[in-house]
């Protein structure tokens, strides 16, 4: 046990480190060129470096106003909802220009991260046959991209195009990796700043309630009669497919 509690330290060290090293090192690039304008953000590269120094302390965290690492578990509320909004422009502008060849996996593929993903899978390649998406998406879905990539009226990209596709779908994977950090770090402290809730959901669920409510005292003051509504999203139905699976109203309860 202490060999594989020593593996996992050296492991989470490691992450930490590259990424510390990503948010020092990034290049400074023209204002045109850049995908994101969130990550390039000096607050924002700030927040995260913050979150990775008090993820590498094991020190229990004080749960009051005015404490530093509270006030960056309260402003990580604020982050995320940052990082969802930037993560939806940069997913309309790879649709925008990706639509130019393959116009109807937008519809196939709703979601903004397995769309990413099956772009970077697909990029310029026609044959369907030939791509493997079955770690990212169900066979089902698989089934219907293959048979209409197949007779899509869309055309190969021109190689700038496609790069900039490329960059856009790393960077939302890349946002998805920092929600998914910070997300990680409020249910390590979540014990210590919400315990009663903690106990009774779990500390992944309060930390997406706080989240999505955008801090403690705003999550009590929410009804109850609303809190089964806290964070629904708006489903969108799949081409040939029936709407009976959706539950458009259902949050994160």
């Amino acid at each position: 046990l202490d060999e594989l509690e020593e593996e996992e330290s050296v492991d989470k060290d490691s992450k930490v480190a590259d990424r510390e090293e990503e948010l020092c090192s990034k290049p400074s690039v023209v204002l045109e060129e850049r995908v994101s304008l969130l990550r390039e953000s000096e607050r924002y590269c700030q927040h995260m470096r913050s979150i990775l120094n008090f993820m590498s302390r094991t020190n229990d965290v004080v749960a009051e106003e005015g404490n530093k690492e509270y006030e960056i578990i309260v402003e990580s509320n604020e982050v995320l909802s940052k990082i969802d909004e930037e993560s939806n422009r940069v997913h309309r502008l790879l649709v925008e220009k990706y639509s130019h060849k393959f116009p109807e996996l937008e519809t196939l593929v709703p979601e903004k991260l397995d769309y990413a993903k099956v772009v970077l899978r697909i990029r310029n390649q026609m044959d369907m046959t030939q791509i493997e998406l079955n770690d990212i998406l169900p066979p089902t879905s698989v089934m219907v991209i293959s048979v209409t990539g197949s007779t899509t009226s869309g055309a190969p990209l021109a190689h700038d195009v496609l790069q900039k596709c490329i960059d856009d779908c790393n960077e939302i994977i890349g946002l998805d990796n920092d929600r998914i950090m910070i997300l990680n770090y409020l249910e390590s402290r979540m014990a210590k700043i919400a315990p009663n809730t903690t106990e009774l959901i779990g500390a992944a669920l309060t930390a997406m309630l706080i989240g999505t409510a955008g801090g403690l005292e705003k999550l009590a003051a929410v009804p109850a009669c609303n809190l089964t509504c806290l964070g629904q999203h708006k489903y969108r139905d799949l081409a040939g497919f029936g709407n009976q699976a959706t539950m458009p109203h259902t949050g994160i309860l």
